[in-house]
Formats: structure tokens, C-alpha cells, sequence
């Protein structure tokens, strides 16, 4: 899973988060089945990240829970985060 981005605000909008997104997709590629992550998706959707009915993470809103497949498969399951997250989950 990859996310947050965090670019100083005063930075924003040069492409910075794009681009590190971008390379990270492509490192993860040679390697990983997919990508998944909880963000926003009216940014994701354009690196191709979308929701999948069977994945989730605790009580988040499914809109935000995003996933970008290697292959034809459908991720499913639920996505357990890093405890800097915060969250109470079982992994």
C-alpha cells in the first residue's frame, strides 16, 4: 500500500506528488501484484486507481478505498494499515 503524499503546501501543484506517485507505481510494478490505498479519488483516478466492492479497510467509506491491479484481477479483502495510522485493526 502506498500513501500519504505530503508536499508542503507551498509546493503544491508543480507535480511533485504526481511524480512520486508515477515512480512508485513503477518500482512497485516489478514486484508487487497491485497497489492499494485510501485517498482521494478524484485525485487517484487519473493514475487509474478505483474502487473494488470486496476491499475495504474498518469503517471507511468505500469511495475512498482505491486499488490499482497489475492484472485482471479484482483485489478483495481487507487492507490493514500501518499503526502510524492509528487505527485499531487486527492484521
Amino acid at each position: 500500500m502506498i500513501d500519504p503524499l505530503a508536499i508542503t503546501p507551498s509546493r503544491h501543484r508543480e507535480g511533485i506528488g504526481s511524480a512520486l506517485l508515477v515512480e512508485a507505481i513503477q518500482r512497485l510494478r516489478a514486484s508487487c501484484k497491485g497497489v492499494a490505498l485510501v485517498g482521494a479519488p478524484d485525485y487517484y483516478d487519473r493514475f487509474g486507481f478505483r474502487t473494488f466492492a470486496q476491499l475495504r479497510v474498518n469503517d471507511c467509506p468505500p469511495k475512498f478505498i482505491l486499488a490499482l491491479p497489475f492484472d485482471e484481477s479484482e483485489p478483495e479483502g481487507e487492507l490493514v494499515l500501518h499503526q502510524a495510522f492509528g487505527l485499531q485493526q487486527q492484521g
